[in-house]
């Protein structure tokens, strides 16, 4: 499968933020239905019981980095791009 990905420089860092589609999530362990169950608080999910700590971990990062990130770059990186219309990605593979 074949992605464009929209990229982003920060003016201030000189570091690249990737704006991702829904279903692709780079150098994460789990999946991200599984983090956004947990943020949901399913936890009586399977996958989500069997991450617990390690989607716990992510939590408490983006809780501390989220302050840093926003005072940082706040709207230095412009608009974000449009949502992509409903069906413009292919579905993710089953048990992905």
């Amino acid at each position: 499968m074949l992605l464009w990905i929209a990229r982003f420089l920060c003016p201030v860092c000189l570091h690249t933020i990737s704006y991702l589609p829904d279903f692709a999530f780079s150098y994460r362990p789990v999946q991200p239905e599984t983090l956004q169950a947990y943020i949901e608080e399913k936890v009586d999910r399977p996958d989500v019981r069997s991450n617990s700590d390690g989607l716990h971990r992510y939590k408490l990062q983006a809780e501390r980095f989220a302050d840093e990130l926003i005072r940082t770059v706040g709207a230095a990186l412009g608009r974000p791009p449009p949502c992509p219309p409903e069906g413009f990605w292919p579905p993710s593979p089953a048990g992905w």
